[in-house]
């Protein structure tokens, strides 16, 4: 019985620290941040934002905090510029580099996307080194006009299932057909081989 007590203030301890610390590092990562309405735990501030007009949503807050605000979406922490003095503050003051970067999925990571993708790279050398070898020759006027014929072709191929599809009576499913359709032209283009119908 004694134990079990003793366990039992060793765990209420734990969880205690672990709450004031949590506290306090939450509390000072909003510090750094512009003041906005206290979010929900989970939710955030999700039931202040209507779906129906969002930026009237957010323009109403902005007149209640200030012009540029906090505001959480869930679990991720925004920051709204309000105003296009503010706008215009944080886009003289190079952030672009910043503000143009994209969040970084856990499923990027663990399969290594996140070292050589155009989608993910931060905005730096590599980045413009690949996106340079994409317009120039993945996406070039020259490489999409040579490719004209291979998208027709699946564009008809895509109509021939349709319709043939039709005379029997079976039902289309045309987001599936159109998704190996397009599928096929990417592949076609990316890899000069259709993954889709390989024969």
């Amino acid at each position: 019985m004694a134990a079990s007590l003793a366990w039992l203030l060793v765990a209420i301890v734990l969880a205690s620290l672990y709450l004031a610390m949590h506290h306090r590092v939450a509390a000072a990562r909003r510090r750094r941040l512009p003041p906005g309405p206290t979010p929900l735990p989970l939710v955030g501030n999700l039931l202040s934002v209507s779906r129906s007009g969002p930026h009237r949503s957010l323009a109403r807050l902005a007149e209640r905090y200030c012009p540029l605000m906090r505001v959480r979406l869930g679990v991720v922490d925004y920051v709204v510029a309000s105003s296009p003095a503010v706008a215009g503050d944080i886009h003289h003051h190079s952030h672009n580099a910043h503000l143009a970067s994209r969040p970084l999925f856990d499923v990027w990571r663990g399969a290594e996307h996140h070292r050589n993708s155009v989608i993910v790279l931060p905005l730096h050398g590599v980045w413009r080194a690949q996106r340079r070898l994409a317009t120039e020759e993945v996406m070039s006027p020259r490489r999409l006009d040579a490719l004209a014929p291979t998208r027709r072709e699946k564009v008809r191929e895509l109509m021939r299932c349709v319709a043939r599809r039709a005379a029997r009576g079976e039902p289309v499913e045309v987001g599936l057909e159109a998704f190996e359709a397009f599928l096929g032209i990417l592949s076609c283009t990316a890899f000069s081989a259709d993954l889709v119908d390989p024969t």
